[in-house]
């Protein structure tokens, strides 16, 4: 997970187009590369890469889109290990909101569901409730296995 973070953060978009040219336009598989040869080079490696780029901009990516993506990999590190930490509720809302409208996009022409947070302030749609924490949200409109976590109507169509 630190390996596919830190190369979203030191790859070039440059680096990044090649990259998935050559895995024949599968994004998923470069990155799974990417994050392995990152990953290689250590705790020590990866934590100074971090911090040297912490503050840069993320172009092609849109700032929500990165905060997005590192909380949910950070509640797939801590749910897993049991660890009790929770993310900030502003960063639950920026990471939802993005990730509301991307699976938006997916239902084109047909009602997305309507997304509710049972523990925070938050919801997104118009179509059948899809209830539930927003960590649990947070995962399943990212494609994680926790619709058992989840209720209303809304829950059948992320299936």
């Amino acid at each position: 997970v630190a390996g596919h973070v830190v190369s979203l953060v030191d790859l070039s978009k440059l680096q990044m187009v090649k990259g998935i040219a050559k895995a024949r336009g599968n994004s998923d598989q470069f990155l799974a590369g990417a994050a392995k040869d990152f990953a290689a080079g250590g705790a020590a490696s990866l934590s100074s890469t971090m911090r040297a780029k912490a503050s840069q901009e993320m172009k092609p990516f849109s700032e929500a889109s990165m905060v997005s993506d590192t909380a949910v990999h950070m509640l797939d590190v801590i749910r897993p290990l049991g660890l009790d930490t929770e993310l900030d509720d502003e960063v639950l809302r920026v990471s939802l909101d993005h990730s509301a409208a991307e699976i938006a996009k997916k239902f084109k022409d047909t009602t997305s569901p309507t997304f509710t947070a049972t523990d925070i302030n938050w919801s997104s749609g118009s179509g059948p409730e899809v209830r539930g924490t927003a960590a649990a949200l947070l995962l399943a409109m990212n494609q994680r296995d926790v619709l058992d976590e989840l209720e209303g109507d809304g829950v059948s169509l992320l299936r």
